[in-house]
């Protein structure tokens, strides 16, 4: 029997149904993770998985550090992919650039930072010395798991390098962003939908990750629809970027979650 923290959606997202990513700035953050701790409690986790009113909290941690490449500084993120003996069947070979998991009364009290720190520690070893910053909340209805849980994305920063713990279920590569943006591009059935949704946002400027506004998401999905056309953009192309960049109005829904 497991028990999982829980925050009720209400006291999260205060009556809005909010979709992908949420970037905050640092009162915003420090507010959502006081209602996290505030409001969250323990809870089975098989009654959770069936009752969405309650949102299971996930630290969502992206790795990334910053080289020097040609003279400039670049970041890369760790690209992580689950092999067929780890984990949950639905997740065998989608790739991922999140590294978390559910947080469990072990954690307590601090269950937000405690849990982030064992959950990286569980997957990777990362030399030298690494830092986490919140980014952001991740939240996915489109999905019976995404409706169920919400990601507290993080950014952990490190100086040295990474690598997977656990081998034999997971393989794991340093990625450019620009490598990242057009792997996604290119094979997004490929990636965890979490996953997906936060590349959609991510950036980069001096050798730091940064994330667009929400409004950029179409458009540049609207002109990967053009370029995959051949340069001109079909008839439609925006509203379907729209749909695309917001799943919850395209009348389907994703074919994984994170």
């Amino acid at each position: 029997m497991e028990f999982v923290w829980v925050v009720k959606r209400d006291e999260l997202f205060q009556g809005r149904y909010p979709h992908g990513l949420e970037v905050g700035d640092e009162l915003v953050l420090a507010e959502q993770v006081a209602r996290i701790l505030e409001h969250g409690f323990f809870v089975e986790r098989r009654h959770a998985e069936r009752d969405w009113t309650m949102k299971q909290v996930i630290p969502y941690c992206v790795v990334t550090r910053r080289r020097e490449v040609d003279g400039a500084r670049r970041a890369e993120v760790f690209r992580t992919r689950r092999l067929s003996k780890g984990g949950e069947s639905r997740l065998h070979g989608k790739r991922s650039i999140g590294i978390g998991g559910h947080l469990n009364p072990v954690d307590a009290p601090d269950v937000v930072a405690s849990g982030l720190r064992r959950e990286v520690e569980e997957e990777l070893v990362l030399d030298g010395v690494w830092t986490a910053r919140a980014v952001g909340l991740l939240n996915d209805d489109a999905t019976d798991v995404g409706a169920v849980h919400v990601g507290l994305v993080q950014l952990v920063e490190i100086e040295d390098d990474a690598s997977v713990r656990e081998t034999d279920t997971l393989e794991g590569a340093w990625v450019s962003v620009e490598e990242l943006a057009e792997s996604c591009r290119a094979e997004r059935a490929s990636y965890e939908t979490w996953s997906a949704l936060v590349i959609d946002r991510m950036s980069e400027s001096d050798g730091r990750i940064t994330f667009v506004p929400p409004g950029q998401v179409a458009a540049r999905i609207a002109a990967r629809i053009t370029t995959e056309a051949g340069g001109a953009a079909p008839a439609g192309a925006s509203i379907a970027a729209a749909r695309m960049a917001s799943p919850a109005l395209a009348g389907s829904v994703p074919s994984s979650a994170g």
